[in-house]
């Protein structure tokens, strides 16, 4: 039996192959297993389970490279940040841990440009991609104390104020906040009065 694979995940795919391979200093050089798949699969390209699964265990062998590399900060910064962007594009949800442990990577190649708003926050950025996904574990975060080894982040506050940034607004604001008082009506002790003031103040609750 036969279907049509989604052509989004084969663009995602091959993009994703094709600017991670642009840098011949980068570490992930070279790395593009799905290139070939470009000459064979369009959109209405008719494939078997088997090539769909295929490039399903590709993505996963991708992002778990793109993870150890955004997490390891002896890497060239400017392959941690497009690592970061890319597991963000690709939404590859092992990822949201070491993008919540990495929140404070920034891009530093923006420094100096005109129109610039700063350097982004890419791990942010990247945790914002997965929504309501990665609210759980994004609040969790915010309570748990930091480890002192993981977090990048030198500056506590700084760390728990970006983790509500990466909540944001709207449904997943609201999402984050059922959350939070679930957790707070089972009487999780990691919730004190100065959290929750801090919590209401960003989130307006």
């Amino acid at each position: 039996m036969k279907t049509s694979l989604p052509s989004t995940i084969v663009a995602i795919c091959v993009c994703t192959c094709f600017v991670i391979s642009a840098t011949t200093a980068d570490p992930l050089s070279g790395f593009c297993p799905l290139a070939e798949a470009q000459d064979s699969l369009d959109e209405t390209t008719a494939v078997d389970f088997s090539d769909a699964e295929e490039l399903s265990k590709e993505v996963k062998r991708l992002g778990a490279r793109l993870i150890k590399i955004v997490a390891d900060d002896k890497q060239p910064p400017e392959s941690r940040v497009k690592a970061a962007r890319l597991l963000g594009e690709l939404k590859f949800a092992p990822a949201i841990p070491t993008l919540i442990n990495n929140i404070s990577l920034v891009d530093r190649s923006l420094d100096g440009i005109s129109g610039s708003e700063g350097d982004p926050l890419v791990c942010l950025i990247a945790l914002q991609s997965f929504g309501n996904a990665a609210v759980p574990q994004i609040v969790d975060a915010y309570l748990d104390e930091p480890d002192p080894i993981k977090n990048v982040s030198r500056n506590e506050d700084i760390r728990r104020h970006l983790l509500l940034a990466a909540i944001g607004g709207g449904s997943t604001s609201r999402v984050a906040t059922t959350h939070y008082l679930g957790l707070s009506a089972r009487k999780d002790k990691r919730i004190t009065p100065a959290k929750t003031k801090e919590w209401n103040q960003y989130l307006g609750q």
